[in-house]
């Protein structure tokens, strides 16, 4: 299933997989369900699956999944927790909202993902978890984050589906959560999900079920609904070619720049490729302006360090910030819009 653009459209930096007939959707509805039941059910196991885990809580966007994540963990006020500092404010926001502190750890040398020698630095007696981001479908090192003590929390938002070495990411830590935006890896419209082991699905399930309790406490409406779950099986019963789409484009568009003066992220040995960037000295400014004049949506992939807001100096997060540049790999991008991407910036860098 594909969608092209004619000559002159802008070629967006993002755009989802849609089926040619809704009706490969709605069919799987059951009649007289409207909010959460048969398919809201089906697609909490098969998404819990893809990151290891049996079991998983839908949710009706990912900073909701991340949200209950943090209650289920115990954080609250008084608590820290620690975050990449180049990740999407939803993180920060998320932990915010459980009245826990956010402090920002600085990106790996060279990479993008949170850096554990940075977080080891920032270990305090209040800090509750960590959250680590595995960006653009690359896996962060989980193992050493693990071995620092508090739990963590993997935020698979960009690598959902992904498998390494035989895993699949998001089963390492100590609970999982992915986001299922229009943009992400796979769309139920909005959405998100949490998967964990039993003891704490069952926490988060009930901060997650608010009506008809016989005791109080601030729980929230968070549920995801039966046509967003619906889209969700769809998108699931598409994500193996859909990776394989995303692989395809990556290795057309590492064979063609590699004589370009930038540096690419290598996507050997990567199970998912999200994002695919492109970085240099002073690149991103220059280059998004006149790739949009060529008609290309491209993107900082991250809008501001988040280290600007907690104020934990973040160096290595602001120099990626300020050389990296996203050009557009999805699915639905069609090969002639490959092409047309793959010229233009071998017309702009070489």
């Amino acid at each position: 299933v594909t969608m092209s653009a004619s000559p002159g459209d802008l070629i967006p930096h993002s755009r989802p997989l849609l089926p040619d007939d809704f009706r490969e959707v709605t069919s799987r509805l059951t009649p007289g369900w409207v909010a959460d039941g048969p398919c809201t059910e089906a697609f909490e196991r098969r998404a819990a699956a893809a990151l290891g885990w049996e079991q998983g809580v839908a949710t009706n966007s990912g900073t909701s999944a991340l949200h209950l994540a943090l209650l289920g963990l115990g954080v609250g006020a008084g608590d820290e927790v620690i975050i990449p500092a180049y990740v999407c404010v939803a993180v920060l926001n998320a932990v915010v909202m459980t009245g826990a502190t956010p402090v920002a750890a600085d990106s790996e040398p060279g990479g993008f993902n949170i850096c554990p020698e940075s977080v080891e630095v920032r270990l305090t007696r209040r800090t509750k978890a960590i959250v680590a981001a595995h960006l653009f479908g690359e896996r962060a090192r989980m193992e050493e984050l693990v071995g620092l003590g508090p739990p963590v929390v993997e935020d698979c938002a960009q690598s959902f589906g992904a498998v390494q070495d035989g895993e699949p990411v998001g089963s390492t830590g100590a609970v999982a959560v992915a986001s299922f935006y229009a943009t992400k890896v796979i769309t139920t419209g909005v959405g998100g999900l949490v998967a964990g082991p039993p003891e704490l699905h069952a926490r988060i399930l009930d901060r997650r079920e608010y009506d008809k309790r016989d005791d109080w406490q601030l729980r929230f409406s968070y549920k995801m609904d039966e046509l967003s779950a619906a889209l969700g099986l769809w998108q699931l019963d598409e994500l193996p070619e859909m990776i394989a789409r995303r692989g395809l484009i990556a290795r057309q568009y590492e064979e063609k720049w590699s004589k370009l003066p930038v540096r690419q992220r290598s996507i050997k040995d990567r199970p998912l490729i999200y994002r695919y960037t492109i970085r240099g000295d002073q690149l991103v400014g220059p280059l998004l302006a006149r790739l949009m004049e060529r008609g290309i949506g491209a993107s900082r992939p991250v809008n501001a360090p988040l280290s600007r807001i907690t104020g934990n100096p973040c160096p290595e997060a602001e120099k990626v910030f300020a050389e990296t540049c996203s050009i557009p790999i999805y699915p639905s991008l069609s090969d002639p819009e490959v092409d047309q991407v793959t010229d233009a910036v071998l017309a702009i860098l070489a």
